[in-house]
Formats: structure tokens, sequence, C-alpha cells
């Protein structure tokens, strides 16, 4: 059981760790490989390390016999799916407070004008904003919609999802208010620390050697957004998992002649809720070893070969 739980956890980021070499393997072959400047690259490497390593530690824990049986009962059974939902977020919040902690410190260069101001969009560009939109638009979109599916439990609160088959009913938790209430949260400071992680990394006047600064703050906007991007994929694929499993609920119970069984109205979505779920945390996990990988500025030819190991 415990095992076959912590395979659940480890596949995606195997396969997202497998997805970033071959891609980052692809682009040497190219000749278009890109690498985190020596001056951002730790605040890179940790920032992006402590999403991987927060999300991973925290399932693996919640997996281990003391804690399941621990927090599997009433409420803390209650604050362990919290826990869950809430973890890809916070560690995302975690990771960008470490990457503009860590950032480089510019000096201005004195006497030198500013024509335009910076903003947050300065360094960034407009396809990472659409991802970063189009994500949390998802995620706001499918919380909406799991809220109104859900019903409330015994002790008054909207978790439980409920068929109804008339003499009798069905049902399991999922991703409701309760438990979507304090990720909305997660989301917003999220979406306010970025900003203003965004904010310190573009407004300082630029350095004397402007070419060099400017390549280190677009990198730390680029590493900023995509850690944040990799963490709410991560969260969308946990709420993705939770309608997999109200999917998948089944009941049988007597009837004349026999037994009824009876599934969920949305059990021909089961496939899609569950291939989407390992899908989205893959490509979540997949972005936050790309930039493990940007960080530890790999020689090209050992990328290649790492690549061509995992294909």
């Amino acid at each position: 059981m415990v095992w076959f739980a912590l395979l659940h956890v480890f596949a995606p980021a195997v396969v997202g760790l497998l997805i970033a070499l071959v891609l980052r393997g692809i682009a040497s072959w190219r000749g278009r490989a890109v690498a985190t400047p020596r001056r951002a690259a730790t605040a890179s490497l940790v920032g992006a390390g402590a999403v991987i390593v927060l999300v991973l530690g925290v399932a693996v824990v919640l997996q281990l016999p003391f804690a399941f049986e621990w927090l599997s009962g009433g409420d803390a059974h209650d604050l362990r799916q919290i826990v869950i939902f809430v973890t890809p977020l916070a560690a995302g919040i975690v990771g960008t407070l470490l990457l503009i902690v860590l950032r480089p410190r510019t000096r201005g260069a004195g006497g030198v004008a500013e024509l335009s101001p910076r903003t947050i969009a300065s360094f960034t560009r407009p396809a990472w904003w659409v991802a970063l939109g189009a994500i949390t638009a998802a995620i706001v979109v499918v919380t909406v919609l799991t809220g109104l599916a859900s019903s409330p439990s015994a002790e008054g609160r909207y978790t439980d999802y409920t068929v109804d088959l008339g003499t009798a009913s069905i049902g399991t938790t999922i991703y409701g208010w309760y438990y979507s209430a304090p990720s909305l949260v997660a989301l917003v400071a999220l979406g306010a620390v970025l900003i203003a992680g965004l904010s310190l990394i573009a407004r300082p006047p630029l350095a004397v050697h402007r070419d060099e600064d400017i390549a280190v703050r677009r990198s730390l906007s680029r590493e900023t957004v995509l850690a944040a991007v990799g963490a709410l994929l991560l969260h969308l694929g946990e709420i993705f998992g939770s309608l997999a499993g109200a999917a998948s609920i089944r009941g049988s119970f007597p009837a004349a002649g026999g037994s009824l069984e009876a599934g969920s109205p949305i059990a021909g979505f089961g496939p899609f809720f569950s291939v989407s779920a390992f899908v989205l945390a893959s490509a979540g996990f997949a972005l936050l070893f790309g930039l493990l990988l940007l960080a530890l500025r790999i020689p090209a030819r050992r990328v290649e070969a790492l690549a061509q190991g995992a294909r």
C-alpha cells in the first residue's frame, strides 16, 4: 500500500525529469540551449529546488504509516486533504521568496538618466503571462465547478460528492468549498509574491554593465514566473486527481431479483481526469527540473548523454 502510494507520488516527478533532460538535450544538440547567468544561478537553483523538495517531501510524509493513520479520520482527514491541495502553492510561494531574497544585487550607474520606467513586464515575455493567466483561469473555473458540485458533510463542510439514487446514495470527497478556500488564499498570496518579486527585480537602476545586468534580470524574471507556473500546474493536477476519484465511485444495493450497481454521472470522464492529473503534474515537474538544469549549467555533451539515456 505504502509503496504503491509512493510510486504514485514519484511517477510524475520521474517523468518530468526525463522530459526536462530530453528537451535540454535537444536544445543543446541544435545549439539553442540557454543557461542561467552565473550571478543568478544560486537563486534559481535554490528557488526551483525548494519547490520540488517541499512538494515531494510533504507527499512522502503524508504517505508514511504513522501520518496516514493519524490523518485518516474526521477532522484530521480534512486537514490532510487541505495540506495536499495547498502544498504546491505554498511551495511556489517559498520558492519565489527564495528567488527574491537570493537574487544578486546591482549598483546603479551613477549619473545615467533612465528614460523609461521599468515594470514587472520589462524583463518578461508575453507568452509567460499568457500561460500564467490561462492556468490560473483554469484553476478558478474548475474550483468553482467542483465547489458547486460539492455537498455538506455531516459536519456541515462542503467536502462531499454525493450521487442520489432515490432509495440510496453513494459518495466520496471532492475538491469542494471547504478544501478550495485555503487554496484560493494561497493562490492570491502566490500572485502577490510573484508581482512583488518581479517588481524588485525590475525596478532598481541598471548597473554599469547594462547588458550583463539585463541578462541577469531577464533570467531571474523568467525563472520566477516559470517556478510559479510549475507550482500552479502541480496544484491543478491535484484538483484533477480529486475529480478522477469522484468519477470512479461505484456502489451496489439490494434490488428486486438481486443487486443494482450504480456509478457517478461523470464516470465517463474518469480516464480524462486521471490522464490530465498525471500530465499536469509531470508538466509542472518538467518545468521545475528544467529550471534546475539551467541553473546547474550542465555541459551540452553531458546533457545530451543524459537525454539519450532517458529515451
